[in-house]
């Protein structure tokens, strides 16, 4: 706040000693502050339907609720719970450097703040009237003028339950769930978009399988076939993804019709053995996760004990498939699945799309995996155009960025209405002459080769991967500059015998690509993988890099 700013603020909510920002937005009505973590499915009916109880009672409901954090790191349980009880979310990316300054334009009239998002002293404006907490938040210091009041739950687990199911059946009909998100585009600008037109099942139902062993995953939704070119065929999917963005999209995908209905398993990435015996207890018919995880999932040992007959289909999504992914799937497939075979599909999409916008044919040619991301097929009613950097719409065959438009998304850049239709992905894409998609890779990820070629840095990592089966490793670009990642380097985990095996492949064929060679970091632990089943290559490069 300037000193000329007239409107005070009512007290601080201090985290740690560093720069100070401000909450200009008169319209909030209160703040939530709690200790948000991902919590795994085990748990998730059970702390989603505790926490919208506790809304409920304290009527927070019918609100546009501010999620600051974004869905990679905001509690599941909490976004669905604001679900339940009706409430409209605006995520808020943490990583926004601008995030609190344009909270004003949102109208937002909560907000929910996470303990990694607050790294800073946080002023709140005086249209803030309550402040609620969980007695979980014991780690923050909250100073105000206000009473900070409790947010209570209910001691039984089946009181909280009841009280939902009721405030839903009364309360929640079709096509009344509101989600927005905040994000930016390549151009920077910062974005709000609200899905709309989406469909929610009034009464969701609590699943458990008492089939299986009493750790599977407990939390089983049934979603509508709105994505009859991806997955009509598709009967069963055990899901290894991100719950906090991806189970939005399925729970936005519900049908009341029980007959148009498909079952997804959602899976706990932490316990595969108890996630692979669900998806057998379930007869899944495919698998799905992020490709970090896939293959981490398929050259596990618990994925050589538990049979899979009715595993056929891998679903592949999230980061750039490489040939050399795709043998590793379908050899330690084989291995462990008595020799059959398996397909793997690439998806292509964002949580912020609603859906699935894109999927490509079974890949099995060698072309389209070494050269894209993958040639991709369109929904019904999802659009994709490619521009150049003037916004140009750009014809068939040329390359550019990715734009797309979709049914259930899109309403508004921030300050920028007549922009809100169509979405930047930030991918570099060209049109074929039938109208598919081949996506090349992230526009803020390509290196330059030696033949001036640009590609994602993925290929260095497919190249590296044939080292042999015992190598993970990730790059992480380095710029010397603002406009280029001029500094490529390899992050690589391995037994430490490997070592000369690496460099020398390295030296006879990764350097044949750059125009640099590549600085190899050995790391003798596990990389980390974030709750969406990704590599944290910022961590890495943080801890590695410095």
């Amino acid at each position: 706040m300037t000193e000329s700013d007239p409107r005070k603020p009512i007290g601080k909510a201090f985290i740690e000693n560093t720069k100070e920002q401000s909450f200009l937005d008169q319209k909030i009505s209160f703040v939530f502050r709690g200790k948000l973590s991902q919590h795994s499915t085990h748990d998730l009916d059970r702390q989603s339907i505790q926490i919208a109880a506790a809304l409920i009672k304290n009527g927070i409901v019918n609100m546009d609720v501010a999620l600051v954090g974004g869905f990679t790191i905001t509690s599941t349980s909490l976004a669905l719970a604001l679900m339940m009880s009706r409430n409209r979310l605006i995520i808020l990316d943490s990583a926004e450097a601008d995030r609190f300054s344009f909270i004003e334009r949102i109208n937002a009239e909560a907000i929910f703040i996470d303990e990694s998002s607050l790294r800073s002293d946080v002023t709140l404006n005086h249209g803030v009237k309550d402040i609620y907490s969980f007695e979980s938040s014991s780690e923050f210091k909250i100073v105000t003028d206000k009473i900070i009041t409790k947010l209570e739950l209910y001691e039984s687990n089946q009181e909280a339950k009841d009280s939902v199911e009721k405030f839903i059946d009364e309360n929640i009909s079709f096509n009344e769930i509101g989600f927005y998100t905040t994000t930016s585009g390549s151009t920077g600008v910062p974005k709000i978009i609200k899905m709309r037109n989406s469909t929610f099942y009034a009464k969701l139902k609590w699943a458990t399988n008492p089939a299986g062993p009493q750790d599977l995953p407990k939390l089983a939704a049934k979603f509508g076939p709105d994505l009859p070119n991806v997955m009509g065929h598709i009967n069963n999917i055990a899901a290894f993804a991100n719950f906090v963005g991806h189970i939005v999209v399925f729970v936005f995908s519900i049908l009341s019709e029980p007959e148009a209905r498909k079952n997804i398993l959602f899976c706990d990435q932490k316990d595969l053995k108890n996630s692979l015996a669900a998806a057998a207890v379930c007869k899944s018919g495919s698998l799905w996760a992020y490709v970090p995880k896939m293959l981490e999932i398929v050259e596990s040992k618990e994925f050589k004990e538990i049979k899979l007959p009715t595993v056929s289909l891998f679903l592949a999504g999230g980061a750039k498939i490489t040939k050399e992914h795709i043998r590793r799937v379908r050899s330690n497939f084989a291995a462990s699945q008595d020799g059959r075979k398996c397909h793997v599909l690439k998806l292509y999409g964002s949580t912020e799309m609603g859906s699935f916008l894109f999927r490509t044919g079974l890949l099995e040619t060698d072309e389209i995996i070494e050269s894209t991301d993958g040639i991709f097929c369109s929904n019904e009613g999802y659009y994709a155009e490619v521009r150049d950097k003037d916004g140009k719409v750009l014809p068939a065959g040329e390359k550019g960025e990715l734009f797309v438009k979709s049914p259930d998304l899109m309403m508004g850049y921030i300050g920028f209405p007549d922009q809100g239709e169509w979405y930047e992905m930030g991918d570099e894409a060209y049109l074929t002459d039938d109208n598919h998609v081949v996506v090349l890779g992230r526009l803020k990820e390509q290196i330059t080769f030696v033949n001036t070629k640009k590609s994602n840095s993925v290929e260095l990592e497919d190249r590296m991967y044939k080292a042999g089966d015992f190598v993970k490793s990730v790059i992480v670009l380095a710029k010397r500059n603002e406009n280029a990642f001029d500094d490529i380097y390899y992050i690589v985990y391995c037994d430490e015998a490997d070592d000369e095996k690496i460099l020398k492949h390295v030296e006879d064929d990764v350097l044949l690509l750059t125009k640099e060679r590549p600085k190899v970091i050995f790391v003798r632990e596990p990389f980390k993988m974030l709750a969406n089943g990704k590599f944290d290559k910022k961590s890495l490069a943080a801890k590695y890099l410095e």
